[in-house]
């Protein structure tokens, strides 16, 4: 099966379940300048195992936890802010639309993508002295999908890439390149491919997601653009032991110039790895 016989198959075999209502109606209400956190409350509140959710993500360490716990919903929301809290809902909602694949974990698949999206919100989030770009709305929901190709390919083709994986497990060649050899097209292109028909979000999330394997190997990530962002979260999540689980090629790991290029040092490194670590439990939230 090649490029054209996949994407005439994306076409042709319909998108997955759609997202919930309510996440339409939350994202309306975000984008409507005249709302305020109360209406968006009150919107959550209406599904009752969202909502508790949604506050058990909010106490993570990571989006503001570890000190005084979120007890109701309102202080959730406004621990995280009405954008962060759209965000959390779509994390909840995105790993339920999607059969669970055999030829992967599911729930090492989410705790990587939730891993990039919080190191892709650390190090693009303004701070002094920090690298700082014009990304941070986009940010988090780029990370959470980067590598959603893998379950789109698993989502149209489970047996022939449960195959494809099975063959190719313990390769010396990154996971894309393989892909491509394949298949014609890599996870990256795919997943930018299905987003851009699928799912509302913007042409830079989706060049980001394109074109995150295009980094010279040879060459330090450096501050540049949403795509350098989740390509040094995905770098880092990689380093720290966060894999995909379906990963294939040499382990990135972050070097010196690199830390040096986003202004960080090895102890905010480890400081970020002990936070993600405790964050991503939250995939047990995310996945049951």
């Amino acid at each position: 099966m090649n490029k054209e016989d996949i994407i005439k198959l994306l076409v042709k075999k319909g998108d997955p379940p759609p997202f919930p209502d309510i996440i339409n109606r939350v994202e309306r209400e975000v984008n409507n300048p005249d709302s305020d956190i109360w209406v968006i409350s009150q919107l959550i509140a209406s599904e009752p195992i969202l909502a508790g959710n949604l506050i058990k993500m909010a106490n993570s360490v990571f989006f503001g936890g570890g000190r005084e716990k979120a007890q109701d919903l309102n202080s959730a929301i406004l621990r995280l802010g009405a954008k962060m809290a759209l965000d959390m809902i779509y994390s909840l909602a995105m790993p339920g639309l999607f059969p669970a694949p055999k030829a992967f974990s599911q729930k090492k698949y989410w705790k990587h993508s939730l891993a990039v999206a919080c190191i892709a919100r650390n190090i693009a989030t303004p701070n002094p002295g920090g690298a700082s770009l014009d990304v941070l709305d986009e940010v988090y929901m780029a990370g959470l999908s980067h590598d959603i190709g893998i379950i789109i390919f698993d989502y149209l083709l489970p047996r022939d890439y449960g195959r494809f994986l099975r063959a190719n497990r313990g390769s010396e060649l990154p996971l894309a390149k393989l892909e491509e050899q394949s298949f014609g097209v890599s996870h990256h292109q795919l997943g930018a491919a299905f987003i851009k028909k699928s799912w509302p979000m913007s042409d830079e999330l989706i060049a980001a997601i394109r074109n995150q394997d295009q980094q010279d190997n040879n060459q330090p990530i450096t501050p540049k653009d949403l795509t350098s962002v989740i390509a040094f979260a995905h770098k880092i999540a990689d380093h720290c032991g966060m894999g995909s689980g379906v990963e294939m090629g040499e382990v990135g790991t972050v070097a010196k110039e690199e830390l040096t290029a986003w202004q960080m040092t090895e102890d905010d490194l480890k400081e970020l790895e002990e936070e993600i670590q405790e964050s991503v439990q939250a995939v047990e939230i995310m996945v049951g």
